[in-house]
């Protein structure tokens, strides 16, 4: 009858072909996990920067407002710059270097904005760029008859 023979077969231990195909394996499972991971940080920056962007227009929308709708008059000597007259001394607002700038402070974070100012009567108008790319057109209109704490005191007709 047949006799058995020990099979070395099922030794301990893996073969270079089941090392290789583990490797690459591994390999392939590394690399996709790399790329996911990228994409979520370049995803998690472009939504810092987007929120970034938001609070800067906020807080020029915030602070030409402030400005402007009690100011005594305003000009736009050149595109670049806005003049305002309050009753407190006058308020220079200005696009340079990617920012813009109210009496030498900035008040944007981030940089690469550009744009334009225009006077026209008693309203200011900021066409604001980000990047090369239109974002708004603030509009503020200077208020007419607007004494001490703000109260209106021309009277409706």
């Amino acid at each position: 009858m047949l006799q058995e023979i020990p099979s070395t077969r099922w030794q301990k231990g893996v073969t270079l072909v089941e090392m290789a195909m583990g490797l690459a394996f591994l390999g392939i499972l590394a690399l996709t996990l790399s790329a996911l991971f990228s994409q979520m940080v370049e995803g998690s920056l472009k939504a810092q920067e987007d929120a970034q962007l938001w609070a800067d227009l906020q807080e020029v929308r915030s602070r030409l407002m402030k400005d402007v709708h009690p100011s005594i008059a305003l000009s736009c000597p050149n595109p670049q710059q806005a003049s305002l007259t309050l009753s407190s001394g006058p308020v220079i607002y200005r696009l340079q270097g990617g920012k813009l700038w109210r009496d030498g402070l900035e008040i944007t974070h981030l940089s690469g904005y550009g744009g334009s100012f225009t006077c026209n009567g008693r309203t200011l108008l900021l066409h604001l760029s980000w990047q090369g790319k239109d974002l708004t057109t603030l509009r503020v209109v200077r208020r007419i008859g607007l004494h001490g704490e703000g109260l209106r005191q021309d009277s409706p007709t």
